[in-house]
Parts: structure tokens; sequence; C-alpha cells
């Protein structure tokens, strides 16, 4: 008999547990340019973002649990993304909605996350020439060698080619393409292009810095804006939780933004649908 009370109490116990909901967990991966995890290796100090205190602010408001899983290269983002073993993603937006598309699953974008000082909230291309540069304004590129940035570079590459037809100057021909503001840049320094169209990020936190000072150039246009940095979360997340979780990060602003966070803030997604994406 003595035996069978401890046997009987354990297997109590091992009912409770099971009977206990599990804890609600999100695995959200991330690949965006000013997280310290996430940026280039030659970026260095200047990627100052990390996500511990909105981690924590969103267990203690919700109890969520969230699993933030890291990559450098956003095609190992996407690969997770297609094989489902994400929830969510914290990424630039036009990799978002890309990836969505092509992993054919449905995300609902939360809230965006902004840049901090004086750094605009959204994103944009810039187009930057060699501080000694003869070039004063967009219209004196007309017929001038110009860096482009690839396609999945929304903001120097679609922007881009918006601002010329918008001010009625024809797209360089043949077009000069680089997979980095540090290409670009150097292409600038080595006097191989007149001009350059960069991230707006890329001066002050991004790989620029390896090759050249920001002051060693001169912004003389810009594009329009888009969204910058996004946390989408995936459509079979329960919408309760995905309320939950929105209301959590939206609170995050003001005095409540973490020191971490390199940020003025989470605000709500700012509207954005690519023309491209409607084709």
């Amino acid at each position: 008999m003595k035996h069978i009370l401890p046997l009987a109490g354990a297997l109590a116990l091992a009912l409770v547990a099971m009977a206990a909901p599990a804890a609600e967990k999100l695995v959200i991966g991330v690949s965006e340019p000013v997280c310290k995890k996430t940026a280039c290796s030659c970026v260095g100090d200047n990627a100052k973002r990390a996500y511990d205190g909105l981690i924590a602010h969103v267990q203690a408001v919700t109890g969520l649990e969230l699993e933030f899983r890291y990559f450098e290269e956003e095609l190992l983002l996407q690969r997770e993304i297609r094989a489902g073993r994400l929830d969510g993603m914290i990424c630039k937006t036009w990799l978002g909605l890309t990836t969505e598309r092509s992993a054919g699953r449905t995300f609902t974008r939360l809230a965006d996350i902004t840049m901090p000082g004086k750094e605009p909230a959204e994103l944009l291309g810039l187009f930057i020439v060699p501080k000694e540069s003869p070039l004063k304004t967009f219209a004196d590129l007309r017929g001038r060698r110009v860096i482009f940035g690839m396609t999945n570079a929304y903001e120097k590459s679609y922007l881009a080619d918006a601002t010329f037809r918008a001010a009625g100057l024809a797209l360089p021909e043949p077009r000069q393409r680089v997979f980095s503001c540090q290409d670009a840049a150097l292409a600038l320094l080595e006097k191989r292009a007149d001009a350059a169209v960069v991230s707006s990020y890329a001066l002050n936190f991004g790989c620029i810095c390896v090759v050249a000072k920001p002051e060693d150039f001169r912004v003389i246009a810009e594009t329009k804006r888009i969204p910058f940095v996004t946390f989408m979360v995936e459509n079979k997340v329960a919408p309760a939780v995905r309320a939950r979780l929105q209301a959590a990060l939206l609170e995050l602003h003001g005095d409540q933004v973490p020191k971490d966070l390199f940020s003025n803030g989470v605000i709500p997604p700012i509207p954005w649908e690519p023309e491209e994406l409607k084709l």
C-alpha cells in the first residue's frame, strides 16, 4: 500500500501536466540590415539593434513566448519560410512581401519598426555623388553613368526607375547594377560611375563605412518612401493571438521603447501595395 500512494500521486501530477495548456510560442525569423545579429559583417558596430527588450515586453504583457532565429543571408530566411518552419518574420517589407508570395503563404503585417533619431521612419533611395562632383541636382543625371541596386532592393531599383520616369529623364542604358551599397560607393570613388542609388540607412548605418565616410558623398536627390522594417505573422496563427501580439508591439513608443531596439518606436504598418506584386 505504501508503494501505491506515491505512484498514484505521480500519476495525478502527470495527468495535471498533460491537461495544462502548452505555453503559446511563435518562432520568428529575423533578417534586417540594422540588427546586430543579421547585418552583414562589414557593418560592424553601426548595426546596433537587438530584440531582447521587445521579446521580454511581449512575454510580460501577453504571455506569448517568442523564439527569434537570426539570418544574415536573406535566402536562408526565405528557405525557412517556404519550409513552414517559421510563424513570422522581421525584415525589410519588400523582402517579406516577395517571400510571402514565393512561398505561397499569407502573412499579416502587424507593425513597423522605425529608425532612431532623425532618420526617416520609412525606407528610400538616395542618389549620391562624390562630394567634389559638379553634379548638383537630379536633372544633372541626364546622360550620366548611374549605379543602381538589384531588384531585391526595391528602393535602389524600382523606386530609382520611377524617379527617372517622374523627372522625364531617360533611364541610363546599359543599366549598371551592384549588389551592395558598398560596391556602389566604391564605383563612385574609383570614378567608374558619376552617381549611385543607395539605401537611406546605408550612409550612417550600412557598409559604405568600409570604403568611405558619409561626408565623402553628397545627396542630390531622393526617391519616394516605402515601409522599412516590418513585423509579419502568418495567418495560420490564430487571429486572437495576432491581435494580442500587435497590441503589445504598438505599446513600444515614447519612453516604453526598449533601449536595445535602437528605434524611435514601433508604429502601425505603413500601408503599401507594390504595383510589381499586382502583376
